[in-house]
């Protein structure tokens, strides 16, 4: 039973010696601290979102997500209506250098 006990406090001990080592803080100080800023984040984000503040997350994270994919088909349509601009611009130059030509060949 010492012997467990022993080996628990050992245990303990070198949990003290890494923590103090990285945090400069006991192990205990360091659980302390990181509990506190847990539920200090649960707390922020019950006052900002309400009581169903992982829901209204959730709902915010899939309108990103819609907004995104949306986002994504209006450049590629607008790629599409941007070839169809400059198809278009093309012909109508064409059309317009083969009227004045025409036009030319009336005059003389």
């Amino acid at each position: 039973m010492k012997a467990d006990n022993l080996k628990l406090l050992d245990e303990i001990e070198q949990a003290n010696k890494i923590s103090k080592r990285f945090f400069g803080v006991s192990f205990f100080k360091t659980v302390t601290a990181l509990t506190f800023v847990v539920f200090l984040g649960l707390y922020v984000s019950h006052l900002a979102y309400g009581p169903n503040s992982w829901s209204v997350v959730q709902k915010l994270q899939t309108q990103v997500d819609d907004l995104k994919t949306n986002i994504e088909n209006l450049k590629k349509e607008n790629a599409m209506l941007h070839k169809r601009y400059f198809d278009f611009q093309v012909v109508e130059n064409e059309s317009s250098r083969l009227l004045k030509g025409n036009n030319q060949q009336e005059i003389k």
